[in-house]
């Protein structure tokens, strides 16, 4: 469950966890009683390579191990921990680490499982240096007019790797990558966004990821942005954090967004529909607000029953211009998995890949897919699937779930009907998983007999979405 959950939620005892205050207690008592200091503590689960986890547990160990990401379900490689010890390989906490984060990676490499993960061995000796360069940084931006401050660490946000997704298919955890956030923050705050930088730099001292993982640092900060409305944020995250200077932060933060929240901002925007491709141009004054740009596409059903909206998702097929207020789309592919387009929800882009969510059925099961298209690779890449909100209550189980040979998928789409706005959902026909264990996205070029509309998606520096009028064509034309 990350920084405010814990470790160890219990499917016999619905939504009880070992959270970190309870971790640290426990961790006390052994302290006071034993004197105990371990070499290292291990998390083989998901999410715990926090900033929080992280200084809980300085005064307990010299080492953490732990996963900034999801996990897949089989976990770490014990045969050859345990091998590699009795030979004597390990002599101390990173040496250990070493063995187990490098063994992690061959086992998934061989199970053809390492795009997306995550495992770090951080030197807790060097934690305090952190929490005090990300409490400068952080008084730093809070001692900025809120409007500066506050706004442009909103602006940033969204352009971050978020682990788990943080989306309505998978949950939001907010827990970003703090090495990478910091990168971003240099553009405001460059000295106190390097100092973070350095620090963890020198504290992470081994690390994988996998290369839908690239932008992972290592350690990973929660930073409540999209999930607002956790009961009581203060009452859940002080006990957990790792300074109160941040606590405070945080308290104020949320404080701020909720006043100042708004569905979305009043873009002034003009379409360019007399161009190939299409473009759209903001006034200057809005640049600023704008935390990414997306492009929404559909299929167009126009008939005498009716006027439908087949909603194929969003990707980021959007691109700069010479003009620096102008975008233009790059609509001329799209994912299929047989017969049908796939609807994609971008999560995530960076230089390397855009990373998607796709809701389909599982066995007969609701679960949230993960692929991305892989520029090196010029293709998609499936990576497997999560649990999806629909599937339970409570936290959701941030285990990976890796297809089998046989395995049934269906299609989940939205069908929009625009002359009455009512929604429908609906289903492509059954896909099976062949022998590979692996469903295989085509990349499949638009052409001719459909109508489609797309429509640009600007998402602002709150988070939230403002969709353009669409624009129907055909390539018929």
């Amino acid at each position: 469950g990350g920084s405010l959950y814990g470790f160890g939620y219990d499917e016999y005892f619905y939504d009880d966890s070992l959270t970190l205050d309870e971790i640290d207690s426990a961790l006390s008592n052994v302290k006071d009683k034993q004197d105990v200091t371990y070499e290292v503590v291990g998390f083989d689960a998901c999410l715990m390579a926090t900033l929080e986890t992280a200084k809980m547990l300085e005064p307990y160990a010299n080492y953490l191990i732990a996963s900034e990401e999801t996990e897949p379900d089989y976990g770490w490689d014990y045969t050859r921990i345990f091998s590699d010890l009795s030979n004597g390989l390990a002599t101390d906490g990173e040496s250990f680490g070493e063995i187990v984060v490098s063994g992690f990676m061959v086992d998934s490499i061989d199970k053809n499982a390492e795009e997306m993960l995550t495992l770090s061995v951080i030197d807790l000796s060097k934690i305090t240096a952190v929490v005090d360069s990300v409490d400068a940084l952080f008084a730093a931006i809070g001692t900025n007019s809120y409007e500066y401050g506050y706004d442009s660490l909103s602006k940033v946000i969204p352009q971050k790797k978020a682990f788990v997704g943080n989306t309505e298919y998978s949950g939001y955890t907010d827990h970003y990558d703090l090495e990478n956030l910091a990168k971003k923050l240099t553009e405001f705050w460059p000295g106190e966004a390097n100092a973070v930088m350095t620090a963890i730099d020198d504290a992470v001292v081994y690390k994988i990821a996998g290369y839908l993982a690239t932008d992972a640092g290592g350690i990973s900060l929660y930073l409540p942005y999209y999930d607002l409305y956790v009961d009581d944020i203060s009452a859940a995250y002080d006990p957990v954090s790792f300074s109160t200077g941040y606590a405070d932060f945080v308290s104020d933060y949320v404080d701020y967004r909720l006043d100042t929240f708004t569905n979305n901002t009043d873009f002034d925007y003009v379409l360019n529909t007399e161009v190939d491709p299409y473009q759209i141009t903001f006034g200057p004054e809005y640049i600023d607000y704008i935390s990414a740009l997306y492009l929404n596409v559909y299929i167009v059903d126009d008939t005498v029953d009716g006027y439908y909206y087949t909603d194929l998702g969003m990707d980021a097929w959007v691109y700069p211009t010479d003009d620096p207020y102008t975008w233009e789309e790059g609509f001329y592919r799209w994912a299929s998995l047989g017969d049908w387009y796939v609807p994609l929800f971008v999560t995530y882009e960076n230089d390397d890949y855009i990373e998607y969510e796709t809701p389909i059925l599982l066995n007969g099961e609701y679960v949230t897919l993960v692929s991305a298209w892989v520029y090196d690779e010029d293709s998609y890449i499936v990576y497997g699937a999560r649990p999806s909100i629909e599937s339970g209550g409570g936290i959701q189980d941030r285990n990976t779930i890796e297809f089998e040979e046989g395995d049934e998928i269906i299609l989940l789409y939205d069908i929009y009907d625009m002359n009455s706005s009512e929604v429908y959902e609906s289903y492509s026909d059954p896909y099976y998983v062949d022998a590979s264990g692996v469903p295989r996205f085509e990349d499949f070029d638009f052409g001719t007999g459909f109508t489609y509309a797309v429509q640009f998606v600007i998402q602002d520096y709150n988070g939230t979405y403002t969709y353009t009028e669409p624009l129907e064509f055909s390539y018929d034309d």
